[in-house]
Parts: C-alpha cells; sequence; structure tokens
C-alpha cells in the first residue's frame, strides 16, 4: 500500500514544477534559483486571492505572478526594480531572476527600503521591531491611525444605502470573493449604492480590476478603487473590511456611521502559532460589528469576542446544483474534493482512509478535483481534475454516489452544492461542522483516517441510509439563498444604525417611472416569438420597463396575440415602410425609458436578468453609448452552429468589456480586424442609452444598422461594452444555398459601407481548405456521423464564395444607402 505523506506531496508538486519546465514557462536554472530564494508564506500572506483560490504559491509565481509583478518575498519588489533600472525593463529580463543572477552582485537594489536615506541606522526605530525594511507587509498596517466613527451626517436612507467593502485584490475563482460579490449584486438590486476598495492591489488599473470581476464573479455597477490617498476622503454609511488585513485600513475611515467586519472564515487558524495568527486574532477585539457567514462564527464572534454579530447562511445555486436521473454505477464512485495545497481541508486523512478502504478490497473509484496536479500510484482507480466549471461539477457531482468535503474551520458551499445535486456527503466530524448541518443531512466522520474509512465503508455498503441522506440533505439545502442571505445581512446594517441612534428617512423612488423600454420588431414570429414574449414579460427588475412591439403587417396571428397584453403597446408599420434602421429609430423615438433595449422575435432572452444586466453594465460606464449581449445557440442547433456561435462571442472575452478609440490596439491585430471589434454591435440582443441615440440615431439602411450605428458612436468617441451577462438563445442552421445569399450581401454590406474585404480574395480556396480540415477533426474527435461533416464542409464552401461573390458585385444592393453612407 503507498501512504500518502508529506514525501508523496512534494514529489507530486515537484511533477506540477517541471511540468512548467516541459512546457517552456521556465526554465530548468530559473525554477532552481526562484525556488530557493521564494518565501511561500510571504506570498501567501500578501496576495490573499492566491490562498482563496487554494493554488500552489510558487506554481502560481512562476505561471502568472511573474508576468503580473507581484512580489516573492519581503525584500524584493519587482515592480520597484524594473522602475529604478530602466535597463533591466527595457531588456524584457525576469527582475527577480535579473537580480539574483547579477544585479545582487552589482550593487543593485531590490527594494525601496534599501534606498540609503531609509536604512541609515538613525533612521531605524528600535521600538518597533515590525520594521518595514525586515517586515513591510506587517509594517504597512501600522501605517494607517486608527479613528473613531465621525459621520457627516446622522441621517441614512435604508432603501438606499452608501455601501463600502474593502478586499484583497482577486485573481480568477475564488469563493470567498465570489461570496462576497454575489452578496453586493444583492444590494445593488436592492438599491444601494457600492464601492469597493481593493488593498494591496497587484492589477495594474483599476478599469482591469473591475473587468476581471465581471468576468469571472458576478456583474456588478459599483465603483471600484484602489487604496491610496484618495482613501482618506471616503465616506458613506458603512465600511466593511473582510479578510484581517484589511482591519486596518477600515479601522482608519472615520466619515461612517459605522464600521463592520464580513467573516467568511476563522482566520487566525490559518496560521501556525506566530505573528501573522496573533494579529488576525487581535482583529477580533477591535470593536467592529460581525456580518458572519455561519450561526457558529456569529456566536464565537459574540461569545468569545463580545462582538456585535449577524449572521447569514451560504447558499448553493440552485438554478447549477440540482437532481438529475442518473443510471446506478456499477462500481460506486466518490467525488472528493482534494485541495491538498490548503491544510484546512485535511486532503492528507482522506486520501489514507480511501487507501485504507482499498486495502480492504473494497472496489471504488474517485473522481478528485482542486488537485493541481494528480498524485501518482493510488491503489485505488482514481481520476484528477485540476479545475472545472460549476456546470462540470453538477455533472460529476449528479454521477456519484458519495461526496467527501472536509472543513476543519468554518463550513464551505462546496458540501451544500453537493447536496444540492441529491449527493450524501461526508463532512469532518468537529465543532464548526457539528454547529452548523442537521445530524441526519450529512455524515460526519473522524479525527483518523481509519475512523474515516469506517464511514465511507458503511454509506458505501448502504444504499437505503444514502438515499435518506439524501432526502433530508436536500431538504435541508432548499431553505437556504443568496437572497434570503443579502436580505439578512442588509436587515442586519439597518437594524445595528438604528440601535447606535441614526435616524432612517427612506426615500421612495418613483417606481413609475419607466427606466428601460424593451422593443421587438415582428413580422410572422409565429410560436417561436409567443416564447420569447413570455421571457420578456417575465423580466425582473427593481425598476419599470415597457415592452413596445413594432409589427410590419402580420399574416399569421402575431398581432392578434400582441393585443391580448394590456401591458405591450403595439404599433403597426406598413409593411412596404418597413426600414431596419428607420423602423428602429421609430421604435426609439416612441420609447419613454432612459435606456432603450432591442431584441428580435426569435432571440429568447436567457436569463430573467436580462434586461437588469444590459442597463446595470451601462449604468457602471457613462461614456457607453450602449452594450450588446452574447448569443447562445438554440437547444436545437447543430454542433457545429452551437461550436460556431459559442467561439464567437468567447472571442469579445479577450478584450476590455468597454472599449473605444482610446482602447490599445490587443497584440496580434491588425487595424482591419480592430476596427471590426469596434464597430461589432448585434441588434439581437442590445441596449443603447437615449440620450446618444438623439444623437446619433440609426442610418436609414436596410440591413446592417446595427454595424454601422456601433461605427458611428465609436467614431464620435463613445465606448461600446460586451455584457457576457445578459445573453440571448439565438441561431440558425442555414442550408448551403441560404448561407451562400446571406454571404453574399454580408461581403457586398462590408465592402459598400466599410471598404472591406471579409475575405482575402486571393486566398478564399486555402481558407475553405484550412476550415474544412478544422471541422472534420472536430467532427472526428466528437464522433460526428460523416453526413453531419460533409454538411458542414458544403456550408464553408457556400460562405466563403457568397463573400467572394458579394465582394465583386459591381453595382453594390445598397446603391439606393448612398445618403446615408456618405454619413460614415
Amino acid at each position: 500500500m503507498s501512504k500518502v505523506s508529506d514525501e508523496k506531496k512534494v514529489e507530486s508538486r515537484d511533477s506540477m514544477l517541471n511540468q512548467l519546465v516541459e512546457e517552456g514557462i521556465c526554465t530548468q536554472e530559473e525554477l532552481t534559483i526562484i525556488q530557493e530564494n521564494f518565501d511561500a508564506e510571504y506570498y501567501l500572506f500578501v496576495y490573499p486571492d492566491i490562498q482563496e483560490a487554494e493554488i500552489d504559491p510558487l506554481y502560481h509565481y512562476l505561471l502568472f505572478g511573474r508576468t503580473e509583478r507581484r512580489n516573492p518575498t519581503s525584500w524584493f519588489n519587482a515592480e520597484y526594480y524594473l522602475q529604478k533600472y530602466q535597463d533591466i525593463a527595457d531588456s524584457g529580463a525576469d527582475p527577480f531572476i535579473h537580480y539574483l543572477i547579477a544585479g545582487k552582485l552589482e550593487g543593485r537594489l531590490s527594494h525601496i527600503d534599501q534606498e540609503p536615506d531609509i536604512i541609515e541606522s538613525s533612521d531605524f526605530n528600535t521600538d518597533n521591531p515590525l520594521s518595514a525594511h525586515l517586515f513591510p507587509d506587517l509594517k504597512e498596517l501600522f501605517d494607517y491611525e486608527w479613528k473613531d466613527e465621525s459621520p457627516k451626517s446622522n441621517v441614512f436612507n435604508s432603501n438606499n444605502l452608501d455601501i463600502h467593502f474593502v478586499i484583497p485584490d482577486y485573481g480568477i475563482g475564488g469563493g470567498g470573493h465570489m461570496n462576497i460579490f454575489r452578496m453586493l449584486a444583492f444590494f445593488e438590486y436592492y438599491g444601494h449604492d457600492i464601492t469597493i476598495w481593493i488593498f494591496r492591489p497587484h492589477h495594474q488599473t483599476v478599469e482591469e480590476a473591475y473587468d476581471n470581476l465581471i468576468k469571472n464573479y458576478n456583474l456588478l455597477r459599483a465603483k471600484v478603487c484602489f487604496i491610496d490617498e484618495s482613501f482618506s476622503q471616503a465616506q458613506g454609511d458603512a465600511i466593511f473590511a473582510t479578510s484581517w488585513n484589511t482591519v486596518w485600513p477600515v479601522g482608519s475611515a472615520s466619515s461612517f456611521k459605522r464600521k463592520f467586519y464580513f467573516i467568511q472564515d476563522y482566520e487566525t487558524t490559518f496560521y501556525p502559532a506566530s505573528s501573522r495568527s496573533i494579529l488576525a486574532e487581535s482583529t477580533y477585539h477591535k470593536g467592529l460589528d460581525s456580518i458572519c457567514a455561519s450561526s457558529w462564527l456569529g456566536s464565537l464572534m459574540e461569545k468569545k469576542y463580545g462582538n456585535w454579530s449577524c449572521s447569514f447562511d451560504l447558499a448553493a445555486d440552485r438554478n447549477i446544483f440540482y437532481p438529475k436521473l442518473k443510471e446506478k454505477n456499477k462500481i460506486p464512485r466518490i467525488i472528493f474534493y482534494a485541495r491538498i495545497h490548503t491544510e484546512r481541508r485535511a486532503v492528507e486523512l482522506g486520501l489514507i482512509a480511501l487507501e485504507l478502504l482499498a486495502q480492504d478490497g473494497v472496489e471504488f473509484h474517485v473522481d478528485c478535483f482542486g488537485m493541481d496536479p494528480k498524485i501518482e500510484n493510488m491503489s485505488f482507480s482514481c481520476n484528477f481534475y485540476e479545475t472545472r466549471t460549476p456546470e462540470e461539477l453538477s455533472e460529476i457531482y449528479n454521477q456519484s454516489d458519495i461526496g467527501i468535503v472536509f472543513s476543519l474551520t468554518n463550513y464551505s458551499l462546496v458540501p451544500q452544492e453537493m447536496m444540492a445535486c441529491g449527493l450524501p456527503i461526508i463532512e469532518f466530524d468537529c465543532e464548526s461542522t457539528r454547529a452548523i448541518y442537521p445530524e441526519n443531512a450529512v455524515t460526519f466522520a473522524g479525527p483518523t483516517p481509519d475512523l474515516i474509512k469506517d464511514k465511507i465503508k458503511f454509506l458505501l455498503k448502504s444504499p437505503e441510509k444514502r438515499k435518506k441522506q439524501s432526502k433530508a440533505a436536500l431538504d435541508w439545502v432548499e431553505q437556504f439563498s443568496w437572497e434570503g442571505a443579502a436580505k439578512k445581512v442588509e436587515s442586519g446594517i439597518i437594524t445595528r444604525l438604528k440601535e447606535l441612534g441614526y435616524t432612517d428617512n427612506p426615500q421612495i423612488s418613483n417606481k413609475d417611472a419607466i427606466k428601460a423600454s424593451i422593443i421587438v420588431p415582428t413580422y410572422n414570429g409565429g410560436e417561436l416569438f409567443k416564447t420569447v414574449l413570455k421571457h420578456l414579460l417575465a423580466q425582473e427588475a427593481p425598476w419599470t420597463y415597457e415592452l413596445i412591439v413594432l409589427d410590419s403587417e402580420s399574416s399569421d396571428g402575431t398581432a392578434e396575440y400582441v393585443k391580448e397584453f394590456k401591458n405591450i403597446r403595439f404599433y403597426n408599420i406598413p409593411k412596404a415602410e418597413f426600414n431596419h434602421g428607420a423602423t428602429r429609430n421609430k421604435g426609439a423615438m416612441l420609447a419613454n425609458g432612459e435606456f432603450v433595449a432591442f431584441i428580435t422575435q426569435d432571440a429568447i432572452p436567457a436569463t430573467n436578468k436580462w434586461l437588469y444586466n444590459l442597463v446595470t453594465i451601462l449604468e457602471h460606464y457613462p461614456n457607453a453609448a450602449g452594450a450588446f449581449g452574447r448569443h447562445i445557440a438554440h437547444d436545437d442547433a447543430t454542433f457545429f452552429t452551437k461550436q460556431e456561435i459559442k467561439s464567437h462571442f468567447e472571442g469579445f472575452r479577450d478584450f476590455p468589456s468597454a472599449v473605444s478609440l482610446q482602447t490599445e490596439v490587443p497584440h496580434g491585430l491588425n487595424e482591419n480586424a480592430w476596427r471590426g471589434i469596434l464597430r461589432f454591435y448585434s441588434d439581437n440582443n442590445s441596449c443603447f442609452r437615449k440620450s446618444v441615440w438623439e444623437k446619433i440615431p440609426y442610418r436609414n439602411v436596410q440591413y446592417g444598422e446595427d454595424q454601422i450605428w456601433g461605427d458611428d458612436v465609436i467614431n464620435a468617441g463613445y465606448e461600446k461594452v460586451y455584457a457576457y451577462d445578459a445573453p440571448v438563445k439565438h441561431s440558425h442552421d442555414y442550408k448551403p444555398d441560404d448561407l451562400f445569399e446571406r454571404s453574399k450581401i454580408d461581403g457586398d454590406y462590408f465592402k459598400f459601407f466599410f471598404n472591406q474585404d471579409v475575405v482575402n480574395k486571393d486566398e478564399v480556396d486555402h481558407i475553405i481548405a484550412t476550415f474544412n480540415a478544422r471541422d472534420i477533426q472536430i467532427g472526428i474527435d466528437n464522433n460526428l456521423p460523416q453526413e453531419e461533416i460533409d454538411y458542414r464542409i458544403s456550408c464553408n464552401e457556400a460562405k466563403f464564395k457568397g463573400y467572394l461573390a458579394g465582394m465583386k458585385k459591381e453595382l453594390s444592393m445598397f446603391s439606393q444607402d448612398s445618403d446615408e453612407k456618405s454619413k460614415y
């Protein structure tokens, strides 16, 4: 039997690091030098997003941290080194490697605190052992002067609170940050204003930080700031610390009615007995009011530290995590959260227990996720997943028989997500988990591997027990939601402000004022349009919106159907007068909303927050003229159509969410390609500010009004936004002949209005061959029928030959739009 030990963990980690060498991320020499000098404990402390994302610190530094200018030790500052030594910056050399190999010998300085006017012995404060020269990460905390609350006003508006959150900077996928941003999204929906202050930023700009937030966490309209000199001027109703080291800057903020502490875990246990564990625990004695992510934490803050507290419950997203029908596994499957680099997950105990179970002769298979990389030579069947999307995890949970998740401090969200999929789980038996989970909803195990093994074996051998536990767990998780959690916290803030003597003067906004208008042009929309209409009427927003239908003499009953709805404004457009640009201008003129959204009769909003999300992202970008949303193929679309649409819209995530003429041209794109990105706008799913449209209306063109308007507003100096979180289901599976004609129109359109060749006319045959080779391989990789692959090949030929035919037309079909072209 192979015991999981410290030696095996080192082997696994070395394998991961060697893989970086094999992939050319770093050389063996660089790996050796950095490994000998890297301070993992410092790295995790200064960059809590790494600890939260539970990534090995050295692995993260080599793969990401170096390019992000993160500091590998307390005595080396990459940004300082590159700014001080321009020759190193110009050379593109890795600053840390250069310093270790050459810079140190050359007498170069590694940190600003080595400047001569700082390191003179007379300048050292011998009374302060946490000298900035030796411990800059800790000393910085004490640069903040603690101040009592001294708000500018004793009155607050409970319908529009001014709430500030101070957070550590974030990477991708941090669970704690995700919980914060989920909470803030609901606060905004309830009408509150949010400001996010990033402590010790590693993002280069606040724009980059916001872009990361909305792409990888949650859509917010919040203002994002770095903690700098401007922080001293911050004011509002409530300010929150969110980690132990953010308590110091929050303590220095005086212009707030109350300081709160958003506590998601008992952070003093993150460290061995040390300076940092002492400082972490000291924050609980600072007197901040505690908002806690469990009743156990809330009780701890009240009973041990005497703090006022309000607690909320974590919640699984039931739109993603829910039970599905599954076939019985011939061999039992166990899903194990094996984030081995996070000590508080006790992964070693679980793996040893599984080894012991295999030694007992029990047959089973384990799916380990969260482990990077895999551990070799396990004595049982095992798969390793480094990262998986929530949707992918839901699928795995639904295919499993047992889930194992250990949380030695506060409970985590992962067990709830497993439970929500009907999966019976084994959790570690400790005070914090016992305080949260009902006895019949989980199987408690521990503390030793043999006892854990016994509980796994018992649950594997007891299908009836698993069934009962799954039912109890489902009943338990159904009572929780993030909306409910946000309501608890909102109520806690308001209650506490009132308790402290502040006066609530709730101002109720005009709920009848129309904030947004939805406009749908229709012509014989059929049954699909009825589905679209159903989803439009189901849109959720904290403000009023209106729905306007512009129908071009439909003969299939569309008009009659719409007229049955009293809350829909209906207008008839004579068919002969329909024009894509002019008709939409008519709709915008009729609209009462500040924001005007366009959608087509065959595009189904994929979420009930579609309209709200379009408006929200535009509210964050005051200079944005409009936003376009993502498309998702209809459920019955062909495989290639789904892939093509997904690839097209995923591509926009490679660029900033908001683009303008001032946006730097991304590396690798030529000017024509970038102009295409800048002007892309789709009225299948779009929203603009009516105030901008009043200055720059649509052109009266028969086709492609959206792309032209996108170009017009960009040329006028406005921004244009990609709203990833406002998707619609929209796609077409064109037959080759239809695709040829449509592509012919596109080739003509882009040539006429933008003088742009959609394809290089001299390389069309080569382009077709390239796409065919790619799609044949995709078809083989995905086991598609040969006839489907052949059909795709015929579509490729039709599309690109259609482009070519349109580009070669002597007289454009858009010649009648020549007056509109002259405005371009």
